[in-house]
């Protein structure tokens, strides 16, 4: 270990030497890689930024504000400030379509979220580690800024979706409630149900900032490697180019890999 506890870069984390994914269960692993889509999507990435209140002009003024002790991406419903550009870059990376603000409705996300190979939702999430089913991530209303609608677990176990890979950039949706032999009943399971061979999901309420540049960062990547090994350097490109407050693994850890990730 480090001589320093708080040179955060320099400790031997497990995550430094492997590329790890996990699974709910090898039952459910094997039916995530072989499963076959309904149809091939018509489009590469659909990201959305439902809380990104302004237009694309704010995605400047929101570099002159930054602030890693601020803006959690957690149940407070607050304007996600970096969210706009993360999607917007996204997007622009695999050449697909971004939805910000009343735009990212979630009538538009279910008409369309099929079409896609892959999907990044850059929003507010809310766990459930008691009933598992009243999870949901946030979307917006039409026509209607600063209010939000909620798409349930429920609602998501109805999607047939033909992603290869969904983004949960919103906090605590990996977790949820233990169930006897079935596991974690969580937002991202819920997704693996309606159709997705891939999860990158959360564990803990994210930084807005941090976790912008991340996920920009880890989309850069997947074009060369695969969901696990864009995680994982990722990971080390942080650890390498911050030596503070910064590599600590509150701003990097909370990101995990499910299912088939190749």
């Amino acid at each position: 270990a480090s001589a320093k506890p708080t040179e955060f870069h320099s400790h031997p984390y497990m995550g430094k030497e492997y590329a790890i994914s996990y699974t709910y269960s090898v039952t459910l692993l094997k039916e995530m890689k072989e499963k076959k889509h309904q149809r091939v999507p018509r489009g590469t990435a659909l990201a959305l930024a439902p809380f990104q209140q302004s237009g694309r002009h704010s995605f400047v003024e929101a570099h002159q504000a930054e602030d890693l002790s601020l803006g959690l991406r957690s149940d407070t419903l607050t304007p996600l400030t970096h969210s706009g550009e993360e999607a917007h870059r996204i997007a622009e990376q695999h050449g697909g379509k971004h939805l910000i603000g009343t735009a990212a409705t979630k009538a538009a996300f279910e008409q369309q979220a099929a079409d896609y190979r892959i999907l990044h939702l850059s929003t507010h999430g809310v766990a459930d580690d008691r009933v598992g089913d009243y999870a949901w991530l946030g979307f917006a209303r039409p026509g209607a800024p600063g209010e939000f609608e909620k798409l349930y677990v429920r609602d998501i176990y109805n999607l047939s979706l033909n992603a290869d890979l969904v983004v949960l950039s919103a906090c605590l949706a990996g977790v949820g409630k233990l169930q006897r032999g079935e596991g974690i009943i969580s937002l991202s399971r819920a997704f693996a149900y309606a159709g997705a061979k891939g999860i990158l999901t959360t564990l803990w309420d994210m930084n807005d900032v941090s976790t912008k540049d991340f996920m920009i960062d880890l989309h850069g990547r997947l074009r060369e490697v695969s969901v696990a090994e864009a995680l994982w350097q990722t990971r080390q490109a942080l650890l390498s180019n911050n030596q503070g407050e910064q590599a600590h693994p509150y701003y990097w850890a909370g990101f995990i890999a499910i299912g088939s990730v190749r």
